[in-house]
């Protein structure tokens, strides 16, 4: 049975659900029926790590990396902001990971810029 996670929101108030459904139809059914607040993002998920082992946090990592990836024609860029990577990898690496890998609008990465990497904390 599909799981899904429904995001709720009402005034400032943001809650996240985990439920399970045959289809998002019979979720967003579910909550627009059941709730006064409004629905608005409904994801499947579609995998669960197994392992229940968490590494420790060694803060051996660059906390955050920022970049805007691109796909040039037609002009289509998004932002990407992500969290604790591995020292090992360079710009470079992770750019030709994000080529092969992602895409943008359903369009491939041609192009990052304005690239940030900040630093680790223990340096």
């Amino acid at each position: 049975m599909p799981k899904f996670v429904v995001q709720l929101k009402q005034g400032r108030d943001v809650k996240s659900v985990e439920v399970e459904a045959s289809n998002y139809s019979n979720v967003l059914q579910f909550f627009e029926t059941v709730t006064t607040m409004k629905v608005s993002e409904i994801r499947e998920v579609v995998y669960i790590n197994p392992s229940t082992i968490i590494p420790l946090d060694d803060f051996n990592y660059f906390p955050t990396f920022k970049t805007i990836l691109q796909h040039e024609s037609p002009r289509v860029a998004r932002p990407l902001l992500l969290n604790n990577i591995k020292l090992t990898l360079d710009e470079r690496e992770i750019f030709s990971l994000m080529k092969q890998l992602l895409k943008v609008d359903g369009l491939s990465v041609d192009s990052i810029t304005a690239t940030v990497f900040k630093s680790p904390l223990n340096s």
